[in-house]
């Protein structure tokens, strides 16, 4: 049994194929690389995997039913049996901490409306960081600079604060789940503008600690984003409309009632026990399988 967290089991070497879709039929022509072509690398990948794949039989999880249809879709392992089931985040863990506590522990301002953004790296392109920027530069007009701060975690050059019209503080690698939960409860928003993402953990998080999320509608963010009743679906690589989400919970009135179906949704979605059964669920089928063959 595979878990598959992205597009690579199944392409010729990418992880997400973006527009291409030349993993439906063999790769090859491949758009990432200096000189593409029927016979490039790519391609030479595909045949290798298909060799190798063609050895055994597997069964592959996906977390997001969109990477549940991309396998469906592909030439090298259409033929799979896949089963989707989104990863177990603990709930009892991420839960939303005291919004003061945690402002005097980070020595954050508890008055004013924090957006977060964060990735493993910040300037990582699949996660969007361009489009974050230069929403960010919209959304400062509209907003009193006084009262909305950034926060931005994950592995950085430590230039990023200077980029923003509004101010910013860069936690960098965070060092415990705790500090984590504490940055995700004392958020008004948390903002991911991922290019294309299978079911990300950060976006779970954020709303079992109660901030809503705005994101593009790409990959699986669309399956865990309902549209101004959890968070915002802004347009896919629109700056503007990322801007907009912003600037919509910032100013919701009812952010409060928005903060708890923000955590009940994902409760009722993504419960960490009904992950847990439905792999042991699986696990116990295979090997009844397996005793009767």
């Amino acid at each position: 049994v595979w878990t598959f967290h992205d597009m690579w089991p199944f392409t010729g070497g990418c992880h997400y194929a973006f527009d291409c879709e030349e993993y439906t039929r063999e790769c090859g022509k491949c758009p990432y690389l200096k000189k593409p072509g029927t016979g490039d690398l790519s391609h030479r990948i595909w045949l290798k995997k298909q060799k190798l794949f063609d050895t055994g039989k597997f069964t592959v999880i996906t977390p997001s039913k969109w990477l549940n249809h991309c396998i469906k879709a592909s030439s090298l392992l259409h033929e799979l049996d896949v089963h989707t089931i989104h990863n177990p985040i603990d709930s009892f863990i991420f839960q939303p901490a005291d919004r003061e506590l945690a402002c005097r522990n980070l020595k954050l301002d508890p008055a004013k409306k924090y957006i977060l953004f964060g990735a493993a790296t910040v300037k990582n392109v699949i996660k969007g960081y361009a489009f974050f920027a230069e929403a960010i530069q919209l959304l400062a007009a509209s907003v009193d600079p006084d009262q909305v701060e950034i926060i931005l975690f994950g592995k950085s050059k430590g230039d990023e604060t200077k980029a923003f019209p509004l101010k910013t503080r860069n936690v960098t690698f965070i060092r415990s789940v705790d500090t984590l939960v504490e940055l995700y409860s004392l958020a008004h928003v948390f903002v991911i503008p991922s290019l294309q993402d299978n079911l990300p953990n950060t976006i779970i998080e954020s709303m079992l600690c109660g901030t809503p999320v705005v994101g593009f509608k790409t990959g699986g963010i669309p399956e865990m984003i309902d549209h101004k009743r959890n968070g915002y679906l802004a347009d896919f690589k629109s700056s503007t409309s990322l801007a907009e989400g912003m600037q919509w919970i910032l100013s919701l009135e009812s952010y409060d009632i928005l903060a708890h179906e923000t955590r009940e949704s994902v409760l009722r979605r993504y419960p960490a026990k009904g992950s847990v059964d439905k792999h042991i669920n699986l696990y116990k089928a295979l090997l009844d399988n397996t005793s009767n063959t």
